[in-house]
């Protein structure tokens, strides 16, 4: 009765281990859960970790490229400034991409690819040290009477600008007012001034003076006066013969008259191209002025040069304007000291050049020109052969005439 009443010991044992197992279960899933989290967060966070460096990585090459462009801006703007001071810089551009070849300046290449690589076709320049000094002043240390004329400026970089109408043809060619049969210039033989030193230039400092044309016709006939006496004067700076343009008066007026005259403040004189910027700033700082004069030519006189070489017809300053003229010329005088230049003659007579012949003949050119002078006057006593506004000074160095000072009307 006892057995048979007593519980099987097998389940006893199932009915005692079971609450065991269930718990244990529950917690192996559990503690593998948290495995499998703990792998997901770590896979979260090198996911995350990825992308702020991926994006940091854009935004540092964003903000690159934006400061590698503005230091190749300043970089090309130094260039260009500088270019001179280098032995050859060439800007080269063709359809598909633009090269910058260097030959002295590694850096500069380094700073100015980005833009030169992304920026529209540039123009070809090719420049060294003295052919850029050239091109700005001319080809050296040649005198006043053997200078050409002003030479054209330098092609503007930019593409945009205004243009200009063409000037008459007259006054770029006088020549070409002439005939072929009247064009009979004849050979003359000049004589340099001074020596020819390479990396010198003419200095001239002067009053740019135009003829009115109510003052055109009786100068005209004055000096047709004076060639048929004087055949051998000739056209300053043009070296057409006077009695060429005698034969008709609408070109003695346009080729002959029609023309910048310089009153000379200074000798013309070499210089240095370490005196140039010197010599400029100061001739501006002292002859500053905004006060208006008439400059008043009253007779012919006859100059002869230094060498006796040439000799020149003029219209000299007597009157009005002359003390004006004498305070421009003091001050200009003391700035060539300073610079070791030699100064203008002690007693200044003002004038305009507006014939000249070869060699000393002021003896019978003055002849002539008091006999034709002594009938002009019997008609109109008292009264200037023209007179015209001080309107400012220029100064030529080489084929470059800066603006000393200008007076606008």
């Amino acid at each position: 009765m006892l057995f048979t009443s007593s519980t099987d010991p097998l389940k006893a044992h199932r009915r005692c281990t079971a609450p065991l197992l269930s718990d244990f279960c529950v917690l192996y899933f559990v503690g593998w859960e948290l495995v499998l989290l703990f792998h997901r967060l770590r896979l979260y966070l090198s996911l995350l970790r990825l992308f702020f460096a991926a994006t940091f990585s854009l935004c540092w090459c964003f903000f690159s490229a934006l400061s590698s462009l503005f230091c190749s801006t300043v970089a090309s703007s130094l260039l260009l400034f500088s270019v001179s001071s280098y032995s050859s810089v060439k800007l080269c551009s063709t359809a598909s991409s633009s090269q910058l070849v260097c030959s002295t300046s590694l850096p500069l290449y380094l700073c100015h690819f980005f833009l030169v690589s992304h920026s529209r076709p540039c123009y070809t320049v090719s420049i060294k040290p003295m052919e850029a000094l050239k091109a700005c002043y001319g080809d050296g240390s040649s005198d006043s009477d053997s200078e050409a004329a002003p030479s054209c400026t330098t092609k503007a970089r930019s593409e945009e600008f205004t243009l200009l109408p063409p000037p008459p043809i007259s006054l770029l060619d006088p020549l070409s007012l002439l005939g072929s049969q009247d064009l009979e210039i004849g050979q003359t033989t000049r004589v340099r001034s001074f020596p020819h030193v390479d990396g010198n230039y003419v200095l001239h400092v002067y009053i740019p003076i135009h003829i009115s044309s109510s003052s055109k016709k009786e100068i005209a006939t004055f000096l047709k006066k004076v060639t048929s006496q004087e055949p051998n004067l000739h056209v300053v700076d043009i070296d057409l013969p006077l009695k060429v343009l005698c034969k008709s008066d609408e070109k003695l007026e346009q080729v002959a008259l029609g023309r910048e005259f310089h009153i000379s403040l200074g000798r013309t004189v070499p210089i240095g191209v370490h005196q140039i910027d010197s010599v400029v700033s100061m001739l501006r700082q002292k002859l500053q002025t905004r006060h208006h004069y008439w400059i008043d030519f009253n007779q012919w006189e006859v100059f002869v040069n230094d060498d006796h070489t040439r000799t020149f017809l003029s219209l000299e300053v007597v009157q009005g304007g002359l003390v004006e003229i004498t305070k421009q010329i003091e001050l200009i005088n003391a700035i060539y000291k300073l610079h070791s230049l030699p100064e203008f003659y002690k007693d200044p007579r003002p004038h305009i050049s507006l014939a000249w012949a070869l060699g000393d003949i002021s003896h019978s050119l003055k002849n002539t020109v008091n006999e034709v002078s002594k009938n002009c006057v019997a008609k109109s006593p008292n009264k200037s052969i023209f007179s015209c506004k001080f309107k400012g000074i220029e100064c030529k160095i080489g084929k470059k005439i800066y603006t000393v000072c200008k007076i606008s009307d």
